[in-house]
């Protein structure tokens, strides 16, 4: 089992992208409380995405899922993503490895939790998503530290946030405020089949509303792509170009198919993880009875 001090893990660098972020606590957020849309009576299934779980090159995970459930609970969870499996786990009281990337997950009574921390020794970076599928409702949320691999300062921490689990949905909202550091997108696709999002930015500059819009214009790209059961990250500054006097603004994505979403923001040596607004679809007006 990992010791306490093992909590957590920071992001800089993965897949090329410059993670050295997030600000205070107060920028991060609470796991949403769990609802249930079934009929009285009926067990309706809850699944979470924490949308980032990484491991080795200095990173760990650290995830923690607590029984909300004023009943006993069971779940199982997926890893998807480059390298990423079970057998990078600790093993943990109440989880059974099923498999490379399946365990299974115990919790007999309410307020019950399960710790399951990655090792962090490999030298070779894993990263993805990971899925949750449970009898009844959960709190879960991933803990991210980096740690130094340098000779002379080895296991130092360098950062640390947590990812709380997100929504799966179709549009998102993400607010961008430059000043306070550099934003991320990371796009994870718990489905087997691609998605393929289209991102638009609002900008304020010299208290001048504008737009730019992804996917069209000089410097534009073409949609981006997710593909299943795997992730994809972008840093802002690589999907627009943005104005030089950009105050702030929010991007706003809207995808193909259902994904999970989550963005971090990171200034100097820090960085946080900050959730979006899932934006829901705006179910049309009925017509007057005549």
């Amino acid at each position: 089992m990992a010791r306490d001090d093992d909590y957590g893990v920071n992001f800089c660098g993965a897949h090329g992208i410059e993670f050295c972020p997030a600000l205070q606590a107060k920028f991060a957020e609470e796991t949403p409380a769990e609802t249930f849309s079934g009929e009285a009576g009926e067990a309706t299934p809850v699944s979470r995405v924490p949308p980032l779980v990484m491991d080795g090159a200095g990173y760990q995970s650290r995830l923690l899922v607590t029984n909300t459930s004023a009943a006993a609970n069971r779940c199982e969870l997926r890893l998807r993503g480059r390298g990423l499996n079970t057998y990078r786990f600790a093993n943990a009281a109440g989880a059974a490895r099923d498999g490379f990337v399946r365990a299974e997950l115990d919790l007999p009574g309410p307020g019950d939790r399960i710790e399951l921390t990655s090792f962090g020794r490999s030298p070779f970076l894993a990263h993805g998503h990971a899925a949750l599928d449970c009898d009844g409702p959960v709190h879960a949320r991933n803990l991210l530290r980096r740690v130094s691999t340098a000779e002379d300062t080895a296991g130092g921490l360098l950062g640390m946030t947590a990812i709380s689990t997100v929504q799966p949905a179709r549009a998102f909202r993400f607010p961008v405020v430059p000043r306070l550091g550099r934003l991320t997108l990371v796009l994870g696709n718990p489905a087997a089949t691609e998605a393929s999002c289209h991102a638009t930015l609002e900008t304020t500059v010299r208290d001048a509303p504008e737009a730019a819009d992804h996917g069209a214009g000089t410097g534009a790209r073409s949609p981006i792509p997710v593909p299943g059961e795997s992730k994809n990250a972008r840093n802002l500054d690589t999907l627009f170009e943005l104005p030089a006097d950009f105050a702030e603004g929010a991007v706003n994505l809207r995808c193909d198919e259902e994904i999970a979403a989550v963005s971090l923001l990171y200034a100097g040596g820090s960085f946080t993880a900050l959730s979006p607004v899932v934006i829901v679809p705006t179910a049309a007006p009925a017509q007057a009875a005549r």
